[in-house]
């Protein structure tokens, strides 16, 4: 898991509070406030599922850092039906808060290794090229946005 975070150019150390880590294989990966849940299986998958640790973290970021503002600009950026647990009716792409997690953890980390890397322009991934939502996300959080990103194969 330190790995996957690692491999990122986004500065997890700015996250204000800890974040407990549940590994298992009897559910499925997410993240709550303070707490990511990581599916075991996942994470046999090596350096492919590193995108999976990275998405669940970037809802840290969500949870920990954005407020109503911020998540209404990025909401009209990344686009999506509503922004995260309002309803149930929207496939999980269709929300701004998967939108976001995806987009930050390719924007990131780059790489063809990255299981967040999009395929189609309609993917949630997708919504931001990785240079803008960057930009966007420094502005936003009032951080310096990295002058370099990781790009690995």
């Amino acid at each position: 898991m330190t790995r996957a975070l690692a491999a990122s150019s986004f500065d997890w150390s700015i996250l204000p509070t800890r974040v407990t880590v549940h590994i298992g294989r009897d559910f499925d990966s997410e993240a709550a406030p303070g707490e990511v849940w990581l599916n075991a299986n996942v994470l046999d998958a090596g350096r492919f599922s590193w995108g999976v640790v990275q998405h669940e973290f970037a809802h840290q970021v969500d949870f920990q850092l954005l407020n109503a503002d911020t998540r209404a600009g990025f909401a009209l950026l990344l686009g999506g039906s509503a922004w995260c647990g309002e309803t149930l009716a929207f496939a999980h792409g269709d929300y701004g808060c998967e939108r976001f997690a995806s987009t930050l953890a390719w924007s990131y980390w780059p790489s063809l290794s990255n299981c967040m890397k999009p395929t189609s322009a309609s993917d949630e991934s997708a919504a931001m090229a990785p240079a803008a939502f960057r930009a966007a996300l420094a502005e936003a959080l009032h951080i310096q946005a990295p002058k370099y990103v990781r790009w690995t194969a």
